[in-house]
């Protein structure tokens, strides 16, 4: 069985005289107010969808930075299934992202439905977690990270509370692997692809 979710790229070279034409992300995720937040910011001055900024740490273009924002999204992405709310993830996600308009037409179809999930809880095990600086993802900086990690048992119900019986997962291996965009003037990442298989 496989899972797909959305992605990401983050980079470690600074190609000079390169202008970044990619499609960037959402308007909606602000530009922070100078390069290095300082511990005055409030999370106004912060990146990221309304009411989940950035950690401080995924606030710059180096490994750390990407593995930081990793861990957001795979947190983000846990608290989606609890919430079935699927706009900060999409607002993360790029025009071109691998797997994630799937994945969000999922959550909103399931939304509307009533239904709810239980488990489904996503947890990285390996370690450490492979992190990748690249210059090529969707024709820019980037990162690739790929992991191993888990998924607790899934249960899918319906509005009534009910469990779907062709929606119910045991607990699984995962093997993950992730790109992710850095937007440089923005100092935003974001998704460019997530492939979750089951391992």
């Amino acid at each position: 069985m496989r899972l797909t979710a959305c992605g990401l790229a983050a980079l470690a070279l600074v190609l000079a005289g390169c202008a970044d034409d990619r499609v960037r992300p959402s308007d909606t995720l602000p530009p922070t107010s100078s390069p290095t937040p300082t511990a005055t910011e409030t999370t106004e001055d912060v990146p990221g969808p309304p009411g989940y900024p950035f950690p401080p740490e995924a606030l710059e273009y180096t490994e750390a930075g990407a593995l930081a924002f990793f861990n957001y999204y795979i947190d983000l992405l846990n608290k989606t299934t609890e919430t079935l709310d699927s706009e900060p993830i999409r607002l993360l996600s790029g025009s071109e992202c691998f797997g994630c308009q799937d994945q969000i037409e999922m959550y909103d179809a399931d939304r509307a439905a009533g239904y709810s999930y239980e488990g489904g809880v996503t947890t990285i095990t390996q370690d450490p977690v492979s992190v990748q600086l690249r210059p090529d993802v969707q024709g820019g900086l980037g990162a690739l990270i790929t992991t191993g990690g888990t998924g607790s048992p899934f249960t899918v119900l319906d509005a009534a509370g009910n469990p779907i019986e062709d929606r119910t997962y045991p607990a699984y291996d995962l093997s993950i692997s992730m790109e992710i965009a850095w937007f440089p003037s923005q100092l935003t990442w974001q998704v460019a692809s997530l492939s979750l298989v089951v391992a």
